[in-house]
This record gives C-alpha cells, structure tokens and sequence, in this order.
C-alpha cells in the first residue's frame, strides 16, 4: 500500500499529471484523498497504518481468494499480486489462492472484467474443491 500511495503522490506532482485526462485526474487525487483518510495521514507520518492496510499483511486466509490482475496494469503493479501469491505461500494457505494475470489487461479494463467474471464461476463452485 506504501507504494501504490507513493507512486500515486508521484504521478500526480509530476510534470505529465496536468496533461492526463480530468477523470484520471480525480481519480489519483481520490485514491491520495482515501489512503490518507484510511490511514490517518500519509506514509510518513502512519507507516504502520499503511502496512496494516496491506492484503500481504492478511495472507493467513482461511477462505478461498481468487485474484484477477491485468499484465498492463498502470496503477497496481503486477509484482503487487505476485508478493500476495507469495505471502499466502508463506502462511501455508495456497490451498485457498488462485491467482490469474491477464494479459493483455490493464486496471478493471474489459479483459480483466471479463476473467474476473469467468473466476467468480470457480470461486462460487469452491465447495466442490478446485
């Protein structure tokens, strides 16, 4: 969450953020506006607050979890997933993870929507066992 916040921060006092569309716009002064207001203040000043938030630091799953996570992805690293898959790894619960990049795929595009929609499928027959 540190870096997605950081890298937020980034984009938008960098020298291109005046020339991205007005939606873009407001959504990374709302995702800044969301982190700070869920944390308590920025990474500086709530570095704990922002690990606490993190789904690496909720990798102890007791239920399945399936991630769909586009290759092109702008705002959430592909490596965001994976350090996930990992955690879960590490915690012994990759019995309940599936994890899906698609590709090509960006943030919430269609590809992506379209595999979520098809994993909700396998999620909801988890009962029978993947």
């Amino acid at each position: 969450m540190t870096s997605a916040y950081l890298g937020t921060v980034a984009t938008i006092n960098g020298p291109m953020f005046p020339f991205l569309p007005a939606e873009v716009q407001a959504f990374c002064l709302q995702i800044v506006e969301d982190f700070e207001a869920a944390c308590g203040g920025t990474t500086d000043d709530k570095p704990k607050a922002y690990e606490r938030i993190s789904a690496v630091c909720y990798a102890d799953i007791t239920i399945p979890v399936i991630s769909v996570h586009g290759a092109q992805d702008p705002l959430i690293p592909l490596s965001h997933a994976y350090s996930y898959g990992i955690a879960v790894d590490n915690a012994g619960r990759s019995e309940y993870y599936r994890e899906y990049t698609v590709d090509p795929g960006g943030h919430a595009n269609p590809p992506v929507i379209d595999e979520a929609l098809i994993r909700f499928e396998e999620l909801v027959d988890y009962p029978t066992g993947w």
